[in-house]
């Protein structure tokens, strides 16, 4: 599979809030003030949903440079 393929994949197996942070920040361009409007958090914990789910991507993803 595409490494586009992979990383729809991975993203499908975060938890709902981290994908959501991890979409909104890096896809969208959000900053965390407006992902904490967005669901009613702090900014503090859309950077922690953001950042968690950061860690389990590159979890998920690590063994893709190998051959």
């Amino acid at each position: 599979p595409s490494l586009r393929r992979h990383l729809l994949d991975a993203l499908q197996r975060l938890p709902p809030d981290h994908r959501e942070a991890v979409v909104l920040s890096k896809v969208e361009g959000w900053s965390f003030d407006e992902i904490a409007a967005l669901r009613g958090i702090s900014a503090g914990a859309a950077r922690l949903r953001a950042h968690r789910g950061y860690e389990k991507l590159r979890e998920l993803l690590s063994g893709l440079g190998e051959a």
